[in-house]
């Protein structure tokens, strides 16, 4: 079974822009041209696994998420929080790692 490239390349356009980023700076994030991550998020080109892995690295989600075999993305940090606090990249980092620490807690005890 391969990967569903409409599924995958609709999760990360939906991811993208939930974090405000254009296609422009994600394509220049993970070295791709803005064409070719365009057609990514179409469907119509399937990306390489080190495609999938870098842009899922980009948007701080799961390559489970963007690949369909999990339904909810792993965002531990909501992003309009962060814009609201205007948190430096280390404040967000350790948010992720606090909040990576407590889940375990939270999911047993609820």
């Amino acid at each position: 079974m391969g990967i569903d490239t409409k599924l995958c390349g609709s999760r990360i356009r939906a991811v993208r822009k939930a974090r405000k980023m254009t296609a422009y700076r994600l394509a220049e994030m993970i070295g791709l041209s803005e064409v070719s991550l365009t057609h990514i998020e179409c469907g119509s080109r399937g990306p390489s696994l080190q495609t999938i892995y870098n842009i899922a690295e980009a948007l701080d989600t799961s390559i489970d998420y963007l690949t369909g075999r999990v339904n909810k993305p792993e965002e531990l940090v909501p992003a309009p929080m962060i814009e609201e606090q205007n948190l430096t990249d280390k404040q967000v980092q350790m948010l992720k790692d606090i909040a990576k620490a407590v889940t375990p807690i939270i999911k047993k005890n609820t």
